[in-house]
């Protein structure tokens, strides 16, 4: 629809790596098409530091300078794909409420 309205494609490309017990993200790589503008980013997760640094670069400009986010966070953390799937393994109980932390673009938020 937005292709059709305002001659634009929007494609995006996530993968996630996470723990196999636990489903608390290890690493994510996106890859954000919006038009002509392109950017690539990952995100590695040190669980042991309790640290997610985000590292993001234009793939058509490979010598211009990265941006570089760093987060803290405390127990497990999804990102925007895992997240779901972690969901999905959670006791879900009518009216109990349950918090999970999500990083996008290096940040941690609790939802």
């Amino acid at each position: 629809m937005l292709r059709k309205l305002f001659g634009l494609n929007f494609r995006q490309h996530i993968e996630s790596t996470v723990e196999p017990t636990s489903f608390a993200v290890m690493q994510t790589t996106k890859l954000d098409e919006q038009g002509n503008r392109k950017r690539a980013s990952e995100a590695v997760f040190d669980t042991q530091r309790g640290r997610v640094t985000w590292t993001e670069r234009v793939p058509d400009a490979p010598n211009s300078e990265a941006r570089v986010v760093t987060s803290e966070f405390k127990g497990p953390v999804q990102d925007l794909a895992s997240v779901f799937y972690f969901i999905r393994t959670q006791p879900l109980v009518s009216g109990k409420n349950f918090e999970v932390q999500v990083s996008d673009s290096g940040r941690v938020y609790r939802w």
